[in-house]
């Protein structure tokens, strides 16, 4: 073969070569480069990129993200975000927060927080604050027909100055959803709905609104258009409204549907205001309700002016001075409540129905209604008496307990407690207790296991076993559980329910302080304090560094006992009683009954101290057993051994992005394309030396 031919085929190569490992450092550059966010995760935003607990930011601003993603989920990571603008969002998106104390949104009361022309929005974990709007919507204005859904967060002191929706304002007639949230503190200066004005259907569920205020209609909420309003286990308080509806102001044609809720010192604060708690233009549903110490011109509790029911509700202390704490421009009909006026105004105006099981404290209502002094009822003050809301409890010798209509009963009443739990259920929100009574000294209070890590996630069940005199189970009460005693702030569990047939009730918990940490349980219905207590000793795991025995020697004559205690220390020299984490064991012929060691051998035993939740043995103690009836004589002290070593808990620290935009992540992939290439052109060389 020519030379010439040779030197031409090395040239291709050459070219082929430079060729190759351009592109390849192309590829590398370009994968290396490209933003990278973990496949199904959401993007995250952080104070300033990086800070604030977030693990794993993205973007330093909320709009930054907004503009970035197509749709989907936002994770704010928690800290404080004050705006120097509104966030405008056009598409659908989920905003998700760390928990409405850690994630803060605030408009420093200068500015509308979110403006939303999507079709829904959604908003979880987060606290949204001191908007304000010069227009509607101080904190959330949504201008779709959508929906908008809160979760689980909290708006507080977000204003309107010239219209309304003081927190949020919804103009299209999609549904506003409220779960498991707090309004407070929210206003219209200029128009209607303090916290919330919506032309759709509004849903609250377990939620507080309290201290809103609008300047005409909906002090709490302002619902019109044809939607539906429903309340479940919610509470509204101290909101105003100057004209109508201190707290629900419902205009639209859709029913109204109020359920387990309670309403305490709502008003109507101008003169001929009407609807202290409640303006229903279409018809109204109240059952298994509270109103208490609301007021206005007409309708102190309710102003309805379509048709009603009311069923198994109770009004105390609701004031109006014209026309009634309930009012009717139609007809309605009250069933199975208590009606005890306030310190102005009568119960009940025209066009009301009894649907038996009644009673009132003045004779406005209908004649078949029972007309009592207040002494009668026995009404206690609002307050918790279990549930989800607060309820005015029937005291004992109540005319109101068993007086119900049977068949007209829900089956539980405003706390989720069964009906009935005597003869018959009762008149009014409230089911008194019923059957046996409880002793607080037969009934019991035992934790299993006694002792647990202190991590915050490991529990201890606490079992509540209701007992009455005859130690026959009490079944049907209502039970609390507080720690009476310790160093931690442990997190209790609500009830398993009220105390079943064998009249048990369940409740775990946890904590992350370690120390010993004692229980008590109350039997609410009764207003009764259960004597004995169940005591949960918090064990930090990892942290223990060694304990010691006390007495660390002693001498007892055969058969006799000893009893010990064990501190627990932690590295850093901080203590606590750690004798319920601590197994006992004695060698010799010994035994021992938790901390109660006993011996009969004469000779010198070894008490042994072993971590219950590691099993590893931390200390020893010397027990000299002198022969049964023999003078005790003084053992050598023992020195207490420690054998655990402190282990610090691994750390770790996640570094964010500082600007907007997504963070740049190395990739093995361009690696292996170099790699590739390099093989591909040995073999090609080899090729080429094997033709030239």
């Amino acid at each position: 073969m020519k030379p010439v031919a040779a030197s031409a085929g090395h040239g291709l190569v050459r070219r082929f070569i430079s060729l190759a490992l351009a592109a390849g450092l192309a590829v590398a550059t370009a994968l290396t480069m490209a933003p990278s966010v973990s496949a199904g995760s959401p993007p995250y935003v952080g104070p300033g990129g990086g800070s604030g607990g977030c693990a794993a930011p993205v973007y330093s601003t909320i709009q930054g993200a907004v503009d970035a993603v197509p749709s989907g989920t936002i994770h704010i990571c928690a800290g404080t975000y004050s705006l120097a603008a509104t966030i405008t969002v056009s598409k659908v998106l989920t905003f998700v927060g760390d928990g409405a104390g850690s994630t803060i949104i605030d408009g420093g009361s200068s500015l509308q927080l979110f403006s939303i022309s999507a079709t829904s929005a959604s908003f979880s974990g987060l606290t949204l604050e001191n908007g304000l709007a010069s227009g509607a919507g101080g904190a959330i204005y949504a201008t779709s027909t959508g929906t908008v859904s809160v979760t689980n967060s909290t708006f507080s002191g977000n204003v309107s100055t010239h219209n309304s929706g003081g927190a949020i304002y919804s103009k299209g007639t999609g549904t506003v959803s409220v779960t498991n949230s707090t309004f407070s503190n929210n206003a219209c200066s200029g128009g209607n709905g303090g916290a919330i004005y919506a032309k759709g259907t509004v849903i609250v569920t377990n939620s507080t609104f309290g201290s809103n205020q609008a300047n005409i209609y909906g002090g709490a909420i302002y619902a019109t258009g044809t939607g539906t309003f429903s309340s479940t286990n919610s509470t509204f308080s101290s909101n105003q409204a100057g004209i109508a509806g201190g707290a629900i102001y419902a205009n639209g044609s859709g029913t109204v549907s109020v359920t387990n809720s309670t309403f305490s010192t709502n008003s109507g604060n101008q003169a001929n205001s009407y609807g202290g708690a409640i303006f229903a233009n279409g018809p109204l549903s109240v059952t298994n309700s509270t109103f208490s110490g609301n007021s206005a011109d007409t309708g102190g509790a309710i102003y309805a002016e379509g048709t009603f029911d009311v069923t198994n509700s109770t009004f105390s202390g609701n004031s109006a001075s014209s026309r009634g704490t309930i009012y009717t421009d139609a007809s309605g009909t009250v069933t199975n409540s208590i009606l005890a006026q306030g310190a102005t105004g009568r119960n009940c105006w025209s066009g009301i129905t009894s649907g038996g099981g009644n009673f009132s404290t003045d004779s406005s209502c209908d004649t078949s209604t029972v007309v009592l002094s207040a002494s009668d009822l026995h009404l206690g003050t609002l307050a918790s008496n279990g549930g989800p809301t607060q309820t005015i409890a029937l005291g004992a010798g109540s005319v109101a307990i068993d007086a119900g209509v049977d068949g007209l009963c829900p089956a539980t009443d405003q706390r989720g407690v069964s009906r009935p739990r005597g003869a018959h259920c009762d008149a009014g929100a409230y089911e008194a207790p019923g059957g046996p009574v409880t002793s607080a000294s037969n009934s019991t209070v035992v934790a299993s296991p006694t002792s647990v890590t202190a991590d915050g996630t490991t529990t201890s069940t606490i079992t509540v076993t209701l007992l009455d005199a005859s130690l026959n189970p009490v079944s049907g009460k209502t039970v609390t559980l507080a720690k009476s005693s310790g160093p931690g702030s442990p997190t209790i569990s609500a009830a398993s329910g009220p105390s079943n047939g064998s009249g048990v009730v369940t409740f775990t918990v946890k904590s992350t302080t370690a120390g010993a940490d004692a229980f008590q349980a109350t039997d609410t219905d009764d207003s009764l304090v259960i004597t004995p207590t169940a005591t949960v000793t918090f064990i930090i795991a990892g942290v223990l560094d060694h304990i010691t025995l006390s007495p660390s020697s002693a001498t007892i004559t055969g058969g006799g006992s000893q009893a010990y205690t064990a501190t627990g220390f932690a590295a850093d020299g901080s203590s606590w009683d750690a004798t319920a984490s601590i197994t006992f064991t004695i060698d010799g012929g010994g035994s021992c009954n938790g901390a109660l060691c006993t011996a009969t051998v004469a000779g010198d035993h070894i008490v042994t101290g072993t971590d219950t939740v590691g099993g590893t043995i931390l200390a020893t103690a010397t027990l000299h057993v002198d022969a049964a009836g023999a003078t005790p004589t003084p053992a050598p002290m023992a020195t207490p051994t420690p054998s655990r070593a402190a282990t610090p808990p691994p750390t770790s620290t996640g570094v964010g992005p500082a600007s907007d935009g997504p963070a740049s992540t190395i990739s093995f992939l361009p690696v292996a394309l170099v790699a590739f290439f390099g093989c591909l052109l040995l073999l090609v060389i080899r090729r080429r030396r094997r033709v030239f």
